[in-house]
């Protein structure tokens, strides 16, 4: 996984950097291995859902290592259907 660092970064990047205390890949891949869908993880740090997959995930997973949960199987509709 690619981790970019300082100047490299955006302002709400090194936001989110400075609230989780770790790199936004790292961040980012916490997330999916929690369950949290594409589209959850986006509403969570503040971006569209075409902002996370067109900018965000292609600097900080560009190889797609993250493994996200299947269509329907994200956290937030699991904890929606409780």
């Amino acid at each position: 996984m690619k981790l970019l660092t300082g100047r490299h970064l955006t302002e709400r990047e090194r936001e989110i950097e400075q609230e989780y205390r770790e790199p936004m890949a790292v961040v980012i891949r916490g997330f999916a291995e929690l369950g949290y869908s594409r589209s959850d993880v986006a509403a969570i740090l503040g971006y569209s859902r075409p902002d996370l997959t067109r900018r965000v995930l292609p600097r900080h997973d560009p190889n797609n290592e993250i493994n996200w949960p299947g269509k329907g199987e994200g956290r937030a509709q699991q904890e929606q259907a409780a």
